[in-house]
């Protein structure tokens, strides 16, 4: 018999950068989520597109599959203030049952804070789960337990 264990497979992280943004702000905001993250175990892809009103954006798409990496990414949100009842909240998911958050672009960019809710022009975050039984559920309730664990492992390495 075989235990099938949870886990996040992949978190993919994009914002758009508008001409009207402050671009050093956005890339630093990025920064601050990558803290401490081998880059060599992320892909970074970026590139330029048009917008709705024939504005030209820049798009930073980012992957994170490494689990080491993911872990440190999670410790890095939750650090910023990052609460599961925020994510429960505020998410959706797919027919796969990933889940998407907004972070607001610029309470992020401008207070270092992450505030999930509903916004137009937001980091947009998407969460990939390894499982195949999933439901909402289930996803959400090994998300607080992740959580809870990276929150115990980051407070334990900083004692």
């Amino acid at each position: 018999m075989y235990i099938i264990v949870m886990k996040i497979s992949f978190v993919l992280l994009r914002v758009n950068i508008h001409e009207w943004d402050d671009k050093n702000r956005i890339l630093n905001a990025i920064d601050l989520l990558l803290k401490d993250i081998d880059r060599k175990k992320i892909k970074i892809n970026n590139y330029k597109d048009k917008g709705l009103i024939s504005n030209i954006i820049e798009v930073y798409e980012i992957k994170i599959n490494d689990k080491n990496s993911i872990d440190i990414f999670f410790r890095n949100l939750i650090s910023l203030g990052l609460r599961f009842e925020d994510i429960k909240n505020n998410c959706n998911f797919d027919e796969n049952y990933n889940i998407y958050l907004r972070i607001d672009k610029y309470e992020l960019t401008l207070n270092k804070i992450i505030k999930i809710h509903y916004t137009e022009d937001s980091f947009l975050l998407k969460i990939s789960f390894d499982y195949y039984k999933k439901d909402k559920e289930i996803v959400l309730n090994y998300l607080n337990e992740y959580l809870e664990n990276i929150n115990k492992k980051f407070l334990h390495n900083n004692i």
